[in-house]
């Protein structure tokens, strides 16, 4: 009897894993099938972005496996004052890198 209740038990905690990465795979790809239009609809914004005449420092993470750093590149082309610098880390900069990022940003 003990047996099966371990038994039980461990399907259950399996079948509740189960379920959380079900539902964490879900909102990935919810959000994943959203960034196109996101991206495409940021992209509007660009022309607002050339009228800006403050100086801007565009942070890029070279590993990331999103956006490449030939988009950092070509984004931080919009500004009349910008500056691009680029962190061995991936899209997640401030989680890779925190204090190096703060420093450049501070800098």
């Amino acid at each position: 009897m003990h047996k099966a209740t371990t038994v039980v038990a461990l399907l259950s905690a399996n079948r509740l894993k189960l379920a959380n990465m079900m539902m964490s795979q879900n909102a990935f790809v919810q959000l994943a099938a959203q960034f196109f239009d996101e991206l495409k609809r940021n992209s509007t914004r660009l022309p607002l972005v050339e009228k800006l005449d403050l100086p801007v420092k565009v942070i890029w993470g070279e590993h990331d496996p999103y956006l490449g750093v030939a988009m950092g590149r070509e984004r931080a082309a919009h500004f009349k004052k910008s500056s691009f610098h680029v962190l061995p880390a991936g899209h997640w900069l401030q989680c890779d890198m925190p204090k190096q990022l703060a420093d450049l940003m501070l800098s």
